[in-house]
């Protein structure tokens, strides 16, 4: 928050944007005076003087045609008439209902038996148009019925109003009394670069990525938190909250009825608390910009809409007047008329889904989908993966280790892999100039797969990506694929069938397994090597990654 400290020099700023017949202090020199920079009212700072700053010199300016008020009664006839109304007699009354004077700055009580009418601290006001000061350099708002005058609204600001910047892609917030402005990711909301995603604080790192803004905290800086308990401060009357990274302690304002408390946002209910303070608790339903309405849905347009969410499933979305407008497009979606637009959501159901996880059925033998907020389940054609193995959990998955030894065996590695992170490996994956075969002795070992039982038809298919490299000699460094059935392990491929490598590279394996004739019978899957020899074994190993066993699904699935 930038604080404004007035010196003597400063005379010379207020003098050129003050109008003729108005009165202007000048500080004398180094008085901090933050006071002056946020008095809701200049006028008022004046019985301040003699008792703060005794050597504060007043400079008056000769008055206007009209001249100075003489009371502080006339003050109030000139700006609130209405309230000058309400005090030219007394009014009889039993209870403070009985004594509003529809002035919303007004604290209305009935007081020994006749109407009282105090008003706050500063000027009545409606509007912003009751509040002009005729100070240039000034910005005059009414904020729950009193006036404020800042200097510049970008850089102070009371609440989050105060902050709207016109953009529908920004949630615009008052951080720690300044203007922020987030930028929000969502329907017609894209960014191009860093500059788009410019909050404006301090306490963020702010970058553009695919479209999509990003921001980052900047810890350690004065000011920056992650959590609301980081911000409390020790006065008891501020509302301390972290946003955007950023802590808040903005005062909250004095009321005695929530009519006081109104901060011009139709997102935050609006209270008068029994500490005799204003709350402003946002309401969940409400929307700013487009991107706080994402419903979690690929297939609905999320907007902001006159303040309400609207979810639709046409693009732009629908106008209406009421709820006969908007049509349900199938029996899983409800729609109404919502902020001017035709709006949709999930109705309840088993076959309703907001997404297209929610309609997983479990059945490798469906492709699953949510369309128009519906599950649909089509029947797979061809080769399905009943059974695969990937290793992506960081474990073996069932394989078993048979041989091997002196570090070099089967094992997971990380080096390389077709489904990252690990793959199914031989060979030591931390030898002294890399992975390797070589511990100068023969080496050989199985990995064998858990069990699988084939169904009673064919045909059955492997599928499994091989990176081999090792001897490319048909004799030695035998690479071999087995299927291990009632104990016997028969070979079904082996490295003569890609002509001893797959020369440095990833290659997809395919076994038809159909002629064995095991179809409704136990089964595993075997890999094995053996070396032969104990030279010429320095190369990389052998990776299998994805081992899929596949069959047809049932017709009329």
């Amino acid at each position: 928050m930038l604080k404004l400290r007035c010196f003597l020099f400063g005379v010379i700023i207020l003098n050129a944007c003050s109008p003729e017949g108005s009165t202007v202090f000048a500080p004398p020199l180094g008085l901090d005076v933050d006071i002056l920079a946020t008095a809701d009212v200049l006028p008022d700072v004046g019985p301040m003087i003699d008792v703060a700053a005794p050597d504060l010199q007043v400079l008056d300016v000769p008055p206007d045609e009209k001249g100075a008020p003489d009371t502080a009664q006339e003050t109030i006839e000139d700006v609130a008439p209405e309230l000058a109304e309400a005090d030219s007699g007394p009014t009889a009354c039993s209870s403070d209902e009985e004594c509003d004077d529809e002035l919303s700055c007004t604290t209305d009580s009935c007081y020994d038996g006749f109407c009282a009418f105090e008003a706050p601290p500063g000027i009545c006001c409606e509007s912003a148009a009751d509040c002009e000061d005729g100070i240039a350099c000034t910005d005059d708002k009414c904020v729950a019925g009193s006036c404020k005058h800042y200097l510049d609204d970008n850089l102070y600001c009371w609440n989050d109003f105060m902050c709207a910047d016109g953009n529908d892609c920004t949630l615009d917030r008052c951080t720690g009394e300044t203007c922020s402005h987030t930028f929000l990711n969502g329907y017609g909301c894209t960014c191009e670069n860093y500059l788009d995603c410019d909050d404006g604080l301090a306490c963020t790192a702010d970058s553009c990525f695919g479209g999509a803004c990003k921001y980052e905290l900047l810890d350690g800086n004065p000011g920056c938190c992650s959590a609301d308990a980081q911000c409390a401060d020790a006065d008891p009357i501020t509302v301390d909250l972290c946003i955007q990274y950023t802590c808040s302690n903005l005062p909250a304002l004095p009321c005695s009825k929530p009519e006081h408390c109104d901060d011009q946002d139709p997102c935050t209910g609006d209270t008068c608390a029994a500490s005799g303070y204003c709350g402003n608790t946002p309401l969940p339903v409400c929307c700013h910009a487009n991107g706080q309405c994402d419903d979690g849905s690929p297939v609905t347009i999320d907007v902001c809409s006159q303040n309400s969410c609207v979810h639709s499933f046409t693009d732009p979305p629908t106008s209406c007047v009421g709820p006969d407008d908007c049509s349900p497009p199938g029996p899983c979606a409800i729609s109404t008329c919502l902020g001017g637009l035709c709006t949709n959501g999930v109705a309840e159901g088993l076959d309703c889904c907001i997404d297209t996880p929610a309609c997983d059925d479990n059945d490798i033998c469906t492709i699953d989908s949510c369309t128009t907020f519906a599950c649909s389940h089509l029947p797979v054609a061809g080769f399905v993966a009943h059974e695969k193995w990937q290793f992506e959990t960081g474990t073996l998955e069932g394989f078993q280790v048979e041989g091997g030894g002196n570090g070099v065996t089967w094992q997971l590695a990380d080096a390389m892999a077709t489904s990252p992170p690990y793959s199914l490996y031989f060979g030591n994956p931390s030898g002294a100039n890399g992975p390797t075969l070589a511990n100068g002795k023969q080496v050989s070992g199985k990995a064998v797969s858990p069990t699988v039982t084939l169904p009673a038809t064919g045909p059955h298919l492997l599928r499994v990506w091989a990176f081999i490299d090792c001897e490319p000699l048909f004799s030695v460094d035998v690479v071999t694929i087995y299927v291990r059935h009632a104990g016997q392990d028969t070979p079904v491929w082996t490295k003569v069938d890609i002509g001893g490598t797959t020369g440095l590279t990833w290659k997809e394996l395919e076994v038809d397994l159909s002629d064995l004739g095991l179809g409704g019978q136990s089964i595993q899957i075997v890999f094995g090597f053996d070396s032969i020899d104990s030279g010429s074994n320095d190369y990389q190993g052998l990776y299998f990654d994805d081992v899929r066993l596949l069959w047809p699904c049932p017709p009329g699935n």
